[in-house]
């Protein structure tokens, strides 16, 4: 095959030399770098004239000679002196601020310029469709990965900020939690309710006293009865609402009914179920609130009016359980209260994780 041979660039319409000794199916243009395809004759020739070139001996080739400091001969050229790495200054530390995500509490990690990669995280070889392999890396980002939790670290960190895994010891250390152990009652606690129901049993006494002429001793045993009764169920009827968290991070809530003044089983609160937990405005009451009202306005005027303006009147506030669109599941709780709706909010989703949407 001579020098001359070429074959035509399909993409820019070059003729590109085959040189001797080409025995690849494709060679590259010079002009616009495609892949020209070599017909199987160009290599069959170029490999016949591959094999008749002359061998030459391995004695027969000159040593290269080597320079010596007296040698003045500058016609030889001489490398480019190779520079002296400069030491390394001390890798710059990462930096932690705080994540804007609200509702995530671990740290985001800074690398800034100048710090330690570390090694790559992907390298290797591509083959082309010339059969050339071209080498690839993909550069280190500054960060680890614990290998407990995958949580992205700046690299030489001595523990996870995360899960709390000690690199070193490959062990985690145990979480403790500050324990709550907090109750709330609506408006009075058991105390002033007993106190308030003794008061109005020395009433009774003192009323059956002054009409015991014209009232027997029956009809005032009954009379008496029947008015405390009903006043031990308007007054010690009542619920409470109760938030537990152990050292360990368990965290319970019940409500339990009391019935003239007898404790019912407590009922736990399914709070796992919702996603918040939130306060409601609003003006409606309940049963036994009504009834305490008839009752005392029909027996006592003025205990009635005062009833009113203290218990029916103000505004009153609902906690309720939501979930993640603020849809209401459960209401857990009702108050007349102005400082307790927040603090049972707060304190349930510091216990439990909920999240506190405050005023609905």
């Amino acid at each position: 095959m001579s020098e001359s041979a070429r074959v035509p660039c399909p993409h820019c319409g070059g003729r590109v030399p085959v040189p001797r000794g080409h025995s690849r199916a494709k060679i590259r243009c010079g002009d616009c770098g495609y892949y020209a395809p070599v017909p199987e004759n160009l290599r069959s020739e170029a490999a016949d004239e591959a094999d008749d070139l002359p061998v030459i001996a391995p004695d027969a080739v000159e040593p290269p000679r080597r320079r010596s400091r007296n040698d003045d001969d500058d016609d030889v050229p001489r490398p480019p002196p190779v520079p002296r790495s400069k030491p390394k200054k001390p890798a710059a530390k990462a930096t932690a601020r705080e994540n804007p995500n609200p509702r995530d509490l671990r740290p985001e990690f800074v690398i800034p310029d100048g710090a330690d990669l570390g090694p790559d995280l992907l390298e290797g070889n591509q083959v082309e469709h010339d059969d050339q392999a071209i080498p690839y890396r993909v550069p280190g980002d500054g960060t680890m990965a614990c290998r407990e939790c995958n949580f992205k670290l700046p690299l030489g960190s001595a523990f996870c900020v995360n899960c709390g895994l000690d690199f070193a010891t490959k062990k985690k250390p145990k979480k403790r939690f500050q324990p709550i152990d907090r109750e709330w009652e609506p408006r009075m606690n058991l105390t002033v309710r007993l106190q308030i129901f003794a008061g109005l049993q020395v009433l009774n006494v003192l009323v059956i006293v002054l009409l015991r002429e014209n009232v027997s001793v029956v009809g005032a045993l009954l009379a008496l009865f029947f008015q405390g009764g009903l006043q031990a169920f308007l007054i010690g009827s009542f619920e409470k609402i109760a938030v537990h968290r152990t050292e360990k991070g368990v965290a319970t809530m019940t409500k339990t009914w009391r019935f003239c003044f007898i404790p019912m089983t407590p009922a736990e609160i399914d709070w796992r179920k919702s996603h918040a937990i939130g306060v409601i405005h609003t003006h409606s009451l309940g049963f036994l609130e009504w009834l305490t009202f008839f009752y005392l306005l029909l027996l006592f005027v003025v205990p009635g009016i005062v009833f009113y303006f203290l218990v029916i009147n103000p505004m009153r506030y609902q906690i309720v359980l939501c979930d993640i669109y603020g849809s209401v599941d459960e209401v857990i709780f009702r108050t007349t209260s102005d400082d307790q709706p927040e603090e049972i909010c707060r304190v349930a989703s510091t216990a439990t994780g909920l999240t506190y949407r405050g005023t609905m």
